[in-house]
């Protein structure tokens, strides 16, 4: 590239430092340049550093500065740019900051780059895994003063090749720790490592965390993560800045850096190129460097284009990244959404073919814009009508994952938030809070939406303000976003019942811009019977095939009442019955419990749950009385 653009990555390099102790040690340093221009970034799409500026006008002067993430790239580009306007107006490095130079001399090894001391270069900050520096000062070594230092070299004396770990020697100037959220190395060997480095002129933490919805049985999950790091940043009065890219219009921002990669290689493309479809393909691979992998695209482009590598790039160019981010997205789960759709869900024939085929028109409409035909009107705003429990929610899921699959949308960021959710706390708080949620996700599903207006179809003022945002977005995002409407209604809902319909009356513009209904038919009492057995296998639960006449039994009952829940109450019955089974095991001597007894729920324990939930127990919210199953 003839001049690097801060907008476009990070730059982390492998060095070899001179530890002084047999042959060097390898270590990875972040290149920070002078030429950083954050608030032009900001500007170009990288909104996500926003943050990072605001903490910049403040002028604070800290020595501990943690960045909250979710994207270790982006964390990487904060602390440059932290760094970059720190070494602008510290007066020990000014000088040397204001002299130019060439960052290609830290490719004259194979790995790197040598240096002697990370001192001698303040442009590069060592970057340093938090859990390796936990583990090596453990809990005998305190501050670093010269007295540590030397301490901390006589553990290395004896090592295999006389090697220490790079970070030992580096007490006076800039360090990154890298720590993963949740971790267990907190309390006092966190506390030690930055006792460690308390004399070094800054320390950035970056305090990595998985933006996806956890797991509610994750065994590495620990509830005092969040506690133990709050006494942490007080006792050391750590600033915290946060970079997630949850908040950030990931597609604005890696579109301008295509573009700005294809500028810098001096390239064309030709009239009429289409960024977006690209955009959604790389959002699609799971490769976490997506900056770097950016510039991988484009000379992997250039180097196979069949036409010849002088005339300008097309769409057909990148045709190879479906192939990549295709392979990636099966390969991350063997259970594609398609699979889920017709092997795990019960029934719904009709909302399974109707799903399969808005998916289609969508993919038609991409391969229309492939062939640079103008793009198709179909508009992906859908609803969904049925009874309680019909899993409108978990198709909607699928749905949007299923487009996921297929590259139809940017990211998989998925919301789900009840119609009343939408109304903000004061007068004006409504249409930005609506705004913001269309903003930062993908999939939008907002249930039981008729919670936004009365029984009449009528809305006050909090209502109206984000019924017109919500119009807005839907309008604007109506091809690069799923959206979903759920509720109680449908053609055999009592005309009284149909609180949809009321929702749909409070402003034309809604009707109009939905472009499909899915209908949810309620569960027949064989169907609750499958569903009960597909929720036991999930769950790696066995239960006898005799069982099922009486679960069928139990709800030829149940259809019929008017507060039945559908599948909810399948899930209640298997919990109830999974009841029973514990006290029937854990009565057992524990040495003789197998593998098998703690997987197999028998007759009886149905028998039983089914007798307590005719005798009144409200399975639908699963409360029940542990006293009379004998707790």
């Amino acid at each position: 590239m003839s001049k690097k653009i801060s907008l476009l990555q990070p730059d982390v390099r492998n060095f070899y430092i001179n530890t002084g102790a047999g042959r060097p040690t390898t270590a990875k340093g972040l290149v920070v340049e002078s030429d950083y221009q954050l608030e032009s970034d900001i500007k170009q799409g990288g909104t996500i550093f926003s943050n990072v500026k605001e903490y910049i006008d403040k002028n604070i002067e800290s020595r501990y500065i943690m960045i909250n993430t979710d994207c270790q790239e982006f964390a990487e580009m904060a602390v440059a740019y932290l760094h970059a306007d720190y070494l602008a107006h510290d007066v020990l490095y000014a000088d040397d900051w204001n002299d130019e130079y060439n960052y290609n001399d830290y490719l004259e090894y194979e790995d790197g780059r040598m240096i002697d001391s990370w001192e001698e270069n303040s442009h590069l900050i060592p970057m340093i895994d938090g859990f390796e520096a936990s583990s090596v000062l453990g809990n005998d070594y305190g501050g670093a003063d010269s007295g540590n230092c030397e301490r901390m070299g006589q553990l290395f004396e004896n090592s295999v090749d006389n090697r220490k770990p790079f970070w030992v020697d580096c007490c006076r100037e800039a360090v990154c720790l890298l720590y993963y959220d949740p971790c267990f190395i907190l309390g006092d060997k966190l506390k030690n490592v930055l006792d460690y480095f308390s004399h070094n002129k800054r320390v950035y933490i970056i305090r990595l965390h998985n933006s996806d919805e956890s797991s509610s049985d994750d065994l590495f999950f620990d509830m005092n993560t969040t506690t133990e790091w709050d006494w942490v940043i007080l006792d050391y009065n750590i600033d915290q800045v946060f970079v997630e890219k949850s908040k950030l219009d990931l597609s604005k921002y890696y579109k301008n850096i295509f573009k700005s990669v294809i500028a810098n290689q001096n390239l064309n493309v030709k009239k009429g190129f289409s960024y977006d479809n690209i955009i959604k393909l790389l959002l699609a691979m799971r490769n976490e460097q997506k900056c770097k992998l950016i510039d991988k695209i484009v000379k992997y482009a250039v180097k196979h284009k069949t036409d010849g590598d002088s005339k300008p790039l097309m769409n057909q160019d990148f045709e190879f990244l479906r192939g990549f981010a295709k392979s990636e997205a099966i390969a991350s789960d063997d259970k594609t959404s398609i699979k889920v759709l017709e092997s795990e869900l019960v029934g719904m024939e009709s909302v399974k073919q109707q799903v399969k085929n808005i998916v289609q028109v969508m993919k038609f409409n991409q391969f229309r814009q492939s062939m640079n035909i103008e793009r198709g009107t179909f508009h992906n705003v859908h609803m969904m009508l049925g009874a309680p429990g019909t899993a409108k929610t978990t198709v909607a899921k699928l749905m949007g994952r299923m487009m996921m699959e297929e590259q139809l949308l940017p990211g998989n960021r998925l919301i789900c938030v009840n119609g009343a959710e939408l109304k903000g706390m004061y007068v004006g708080h409504s249409a930005p809070k609506t705004k913001r949620i269309f903003e930062e996700n993908d999939i939008i599903v907002i249930d039981e939406a008729y919670s936004l207006v009365d029984s009449n179809g009528q809305n006050d003022s909090f209502a109206q303000e984000a019924i017109a945002q919500m119009i807005t977005e839907m309008e604007e995002h109506s091809v690069d976003k799923l959206i979903i409407f759920a509720g109680y209604g449908g053609k055999k809902v009592d005309e009284k019942d149909n609180r949809m319909r009321d929702f749909l009356n409070a402003n034309p513009g809604i009707k109009s811009r939905i472009n499909s209904t899915i209908y949810f038919d309620s569960y027949t009492s064989e169907q609750m019977a499958d569903i009960f057995y597909t929720i036991a296998k999930v769950q790696t639960y066995t239960v006898p095939e005799e069982a099922r006449k009486d679960i069928v039994k139990y709800f030829e009952t149940r259809v019929l009442a008017d507060n039945f829940g559908n599948g909810r109450e399948a899930r209640s019955l298997l919990e109830m019955s999974t009841l029973y089974t514990a006290k029937r095991i854990m009565q057992k001597d524990k040495s003789k419990i197998t593998k098998a007894d703690l997987q197999t729920i028998v007759l009886e324990d149905i028998k039983k749950a089914i007798k307590d939930a005719e005798n009144q127990i409200d399975v639908r919210d699963c409360t029940y009385d542990t006293k009379k199953v004998g707790f």
